[in-house]
């Protein structure tokens, strides 16, 4: 089977990967793209998906080497579900933050859009994801995309480690190497600071392997400070024509922008500071 060098497979919808840690803003900025009518997205997070062929792996960083041209077939069928009628696919699953020389393993030519946001804010809104409950409407309308072939395998999971809730099991966001070990011997503040360093770290490392001209990076903060500009720069990079009232930008807020200063205690930003330092001095945040 001969791969596409710039999207889905047969039909021309060229693929554009949306990478960014979890709780970094992806999912509003996937949502206003995708208002465009051009672009359509795929609607939730599918590491399910991703993972096809290689479920027994104990974390969510894929590498290259596990790709098979089987596993690359269902991935393609999957995708081309939501490309079919449209310029442009964005996805955004935010374990694909570990695993981006795997993605262009798939798809050499795809666009990536790397979105970042403030380490502390980050690890403040994952913290209070941690703590909130099931939300059972969000997770039957996901499950309404999951193939049935995966459908009992990831429920079943999903269902026993959000249930239970075991300190030495559960976990919110990316399974990134290491974090089992975390979850026995390490405080909530030290994991979703590793968490967000490891998946941080890696777009940084890996971002050498994508073509510079297939490259957009975007800041969380300059994007709810200037979302009109930063989307008509993103549409030049995608190549699509924009027009006056296609977006609705009254969906994008402000007020999430600094709010770990109210929602962390300063012991809190002691055990984070030296975890997310290095990272939040090469995106020169002030820290």
């Amino acid at each position: 089977m001969e791969r596409s060098l710039s999207g889905v497979i047969d039909n021309g919808t060229e693929i554009v990967f949306l990478i960014g840690a979890a709780r970094s803003g992806t999912k509003i900025v996937r949502d206003i793209l995708s208002m465009h009518p051009s672009i359509n997205c795929v609607p939730y997070d599918i590491n399910f998906i991703w993972r096809t062929g290689n479920e027994g792996l104990p974390h969510d960083q894929l590498p290259p080497y596990s790709y098979s041209d089987q596993s690359h077939r269902r991935i393609d069928k999957y995708l081309k579900k939501y490309s079919k009628g449209y310029s442009v696919l964005i996805e955004k699953t935010v374990s694909n933050t570990v695993r981006i020389p795997f993605l262009l393993r798939h798809y050499p030519n795809a666009k990536f859009v790397f979105l970042y946001r403030n380490g502390f804010d980050v690890c403040e809104s994952v913290m209070r994801q941690w703590e909130l409950p099931v939300d059972q409407h969000y997770l039957i309308d996901k499950l309404k995309h999951v193939p049935i072939r995966h459908a009992l395998s990831y429920g079943l999971k999903f269902v026993t480690r959000n249930i239970k809730r075991d300190k030495n099991n559960f976990f919110w966001g990316v399974n990134y190497p290491g974090l089992k070990e975390h979850l026995s011997n390490a405080s909530r503040e030290e994991i979703v600071a590793y968490q967000w360093r490891y998946c941080v770290g890696k777009m940084l490392e890996d971002k050498i392997a994508i073509p510079r001209s297939n490259l957009m990076e975007i800041k969380y903060e300059e994007f709810v400070d200037d979302p009109k500009g930063i989307i008509n720069n993103t549409m030049i990079f995608l190549h699509i024509e924009q027009k006056n009232g296609q977006i609705d930008y009254k969906r994008i807020r402000k007020d999430n922008v600094g709010k770990s200063g109210a929602g962390l205690t300063s012991s809190q930003k002691k055990v984070i500071y030296p975890i997310i330092k290095d990272i939040m001095t090469n995106l020169k945040y002030a820290i």
